[in-house]
């Protein structure tokens, strides 16, 4: 729980960065919206986190989720072109997906735990069709 509400963060922060680094004021746009939709799914992570784990949310870390949106720190380091960029972001958000929703089909936590984890599947499904229509 811990790890994907990070990884939510930290693609949150590259989008910013992205958005910093735009030209296009439609562009930077987009990244801004995609960076806030980011930080709410790490919202409810946490919050969802709160509530099954009473004690707090163990500091274990499932090692499937360790790919969750994973952007490589280089990304953030330097100045990528806009192509550069998007693959980044599509293949991070497709890799996030699949993991959320194999997490969702093999956790043994509860069903409400499961279907919101399909749903942020969902969520970062339509984020990397959303990152295709920036694509040329």
């Amino acid at each position: 729980i811990r790890l994907a509400a990070e990884a939510e963060l930290r693609a949150a922060d590259f989008y910013t960065q992205l958005a910093q680094n735009q030209t296009s004021e439609d562009v930077a746009q987009f990244f801004n919206n995609m960076a806030e939709e980011e930080k709410q799914h790490a919202a409810k992570i946490l919050s969802i986190g709160e509530k099954i784990f009473a004690d707090g949310i163990p500091e274990k870390v499932e090692s499937a989720l360790l790919e969750t949106e994973k952007i490589p720190q280089w990304a953030f380091t330097r100045q990528l072109s806009l192509q550069q960029a998007l693959d980044l972001a599509w293949d991070a958000e497709n890799r996030a997906a699949m993991v959320y929703q194999q997490w969702a089909e093999h956790s043994l936590m509860p069903k409400e735990v499961k279907v919101f984890f399909i749903a942020l599947a969902r969520a970062e499904e339509q984020h990397s069709q959303r990152l295709e229509t920036l694509m040329p």
